[in-house]
């Protein structure tokens, strides 16, 4: 179990007091920042999913949303009785169903450290609304509720194809569909629905028994890869049933698109309740034998330090092995930048260290950071971007492109059309993904440099991405224009970090008291992941950043978490993990030798 929150806190203020001037510093990207935030493992792994399953019994292979090894944290599992296959496909409402979905929720959220609730198969879209109604936490009961911020991505023309367990179950959820997913079943411009139920083998999952794994992915990647060859204008592929993510890794290597699947759903919405990567334990804040040892180039060293460096032991200071190096870590995410130079901290998109992967970086000359806030769009500013986007596409293993500002989402169309890969130039563009989690009164704090700024953006943003900036139903729009210290952020200059930090805690802190139908938090402002982990820890709320939204849709293209540690097809493993689920006696007993 987690420590309880009170005793999280005082470490914290003890660790990063207002005092406390010791610290190493952190790397100087062009100037000296100080790391200012505090990471507790015991914090994040305390933070768990539930899973609704229905009345309906079958082998989950790893990968699918009903096996825990699907997962790289603890989930939680409750079976709604009475929400048999065939009346959850056929969405039934009764009275029985909604009393048993409410009382497999209550078992749900007694649970510590819940934060958030999804369902185990795709026909659990027909519960999206009250589930979310019923619960205290965000509910994401199906794949298909990634539909807007995958949409956005792409060129209006480019589409992205759904693979369901049969094409034809989606129509009786097509109104469902359509208001929660901005999903519509009858338009096949934007999502294609591509159904495997004549596929071979796979009709196994209709009756509940054990999936030929080996068969059915070589079956469905010779479909999909067939289905790809007669429409170029496919850029993604979007995994509805619940039980296909055991295929998403051989999809993501047979076709080369990005997949999406249920699994990514999920993990998108707990990465806003955990702590960021650069944050987490290779990164240790103000532990100096860590910074003396990765950035002594950028001096700081000292003979005290260094002899620091020698009592740590190894696994402080590197990452864990990663099994799947080969083919993962050429998977690279570009960065547009404005052309404006400021000492980055940790966490920032411009900082490479916010991430744990490679990161490219060029510059689009010429788009000041007044004229990006303006969203000016001459000809100098479209021919900067063509250059630039081009030098990124031209590296190797490329995958997809943002912005180092949160204004360059005045450029999102532009940059989509020029491009070839995924488009992402704001966090905003997670918005309507998470608004959809929350009740229809339930609101998001949308925190920004400059609320002023955000305002002539908005039809923009609610063409590009749904998000309407000006409907106080749902978002709640705050800047930080006033906020002591972090003018230095529109200065271009270097911003004292333990001070801003304090100063947004408390400001967030009496938003969300005086809004208490605030539910979650979104950083717009590209310089603000910095102190995300602060306020997940000290507001108790779910934030989201650019930080999150570039991680969101690079895991589309990289390994599943249990195809990392669990390598698929291994005997040794099966045997192991499923002997229950059919092998011979014998089998079973060398297994468990």
């Amino acid at each position: 179990a987690a420590p309880p929150v009170q005793d999280q806190d005082e470490v914290m203020e003890e660790t990063v007091s207002m005092e406390d001037t010791s610290t190493v510093a952190a790397p100087k990207i062009k100037g000296k920042q100080r790391q200012s935030v505090w990471c507790h493992k015991e914090f994040d792994s305390s933070k768990v999913i539930g899973v609704l399953r229905i009345d309906y019994d079958y082998p989950p292979a790893v990968g699918d949303i009903a096996h825990p090894d699907s997962f790289g944290y603890t989930v939680h599992y409750e079976t709604v009785h009475g929400l048999t296959f065939e009346r959850c496909q056929a969405g039934a409402l009764d009275d029985e169903i909604m009393t048993n979905l409410q009382n497999s929720i209550l078992k749900l959220q007694e649970y510590p450290g819940l934060v958030g609730i999804t369902g185990d198969c795709g026909f659990m879209m027909h519960y999206q609304c009250p589930v979310r109604f019923m619960a205290k936490v965000p509910a994401f009961m199906s794949s298909l509720i990634q539909c807007p911020a995958i949409g956005a991505i792409f060129k209006l023309f480019e589409k992205v194809l759904v693979l369901s367990a049969n094409s034809k179950s989606l129509e009786p959820m097509k109104e469902t569909l359509l208001t929660q997913a901005g999903f519509d079943v009858d338009d096949p411009s934007r999502y294609e629905v591509y159904g495997l139920q004549d596929l071979d083998g796979f009709d196994a999952v209709a009756k509940g028994e054990a999936v030929d794994l080996p068969r059915v992915e070589v079956a469905i990647t010779e479909a999909v890869t067939k289905k790809l060859a007669g429409d170029a204008s496919i850029k993604a592929i979007l995994l509805e049933c619940t039980e296909l993510p055991a295929y998403a890794d051989a999809l993501r290597r047979a076709t080369g698109l990005p997949v999406f699947d249920a699994i990514t759903a999920v993990n998108f919405f707990r990465n806003a309740t955990v702590s960021s990567h650069w944050n987490k334990k290779a990164f240790i804040p103000h532990n100096p034998a860590y910074w003396t040892t990765k950035y002594s180039k950028f001096g700081n060293e000292d003979q005290e330090a260094v002899e620091e460096v020698e009592e740590v032991e190894d696994e402080t200071l590197s990452a864990p092995p990663f099994p799947c190096e080969d083919c993962d870590a050429i998977k690279i995410i570009g960065v547009l930048r404005i052309d404006y130079n400021y000492p980055p901290a940790p966490g920032d998109i411009d900082h490479p260290d916010s991430y744990g992967y490679k990161v490219v970086f060029r510059v689009v000359h010429g788009l000041t950071f007044a004229k990006c806030q303006d969203g000016v769009m001459d000809d100098q500013i479209a021919e900067s971007f063509r250059r630039a986007v081009d030098e990124l596409e031209a590296v190797e293993g490329l995958v997809g492109i943002t912005g180092d500002c949160g204004f360059m989402m005045h450029y999102q169309c532009l940059v989509r059309h020029m491009a070839q890969k995924p488009v992402f130039m704001s966090a905003l563009l997670q918005a309507p993904l998470i608004s959809a989690a929350f009740k229809n009164f339930e609101k998001i704090l949308v925190v920004t440099a400059n609320s002023t700024t955000l305002l002539p953006a908005r039809d923009t943003l609610l063409t590009t991405c749904g998000f309407k900036v000006d409907d106080p139903e749902q978002f709640v729009i705050h800047g930080l224009q006033d906020l002591e210290g972090f003018d230095a952020v529109e200065k271009g200059e270097e911003v004292d970090t333990l001070l801003v930090q304090h100063h947004i805690t408390e400001r967030i802190k009496q938003v969300v008291k005086d809004e208490p139908s605030i539910r979650a938090i979104l950083l717009e402002c590209t310089e603000l992941p910095h102190y995300a982990d602060r306020l997940r820890r000290k507001i108790g709320l779910p934030v989201f950043d650019a930080i999150t939204c570039v991680n969101y849709f690079r895991s589309s293209a990289v390994t599943s978490h249990w195809n990392k540690a669990f390598p698929p097809h291994n005997p040794d493993f099966w045997k192991d993990k499923f002997a229950k689920f059919g092998l011979e006696e014998k089998n079973m007993a060398e297994a468990a030798k």
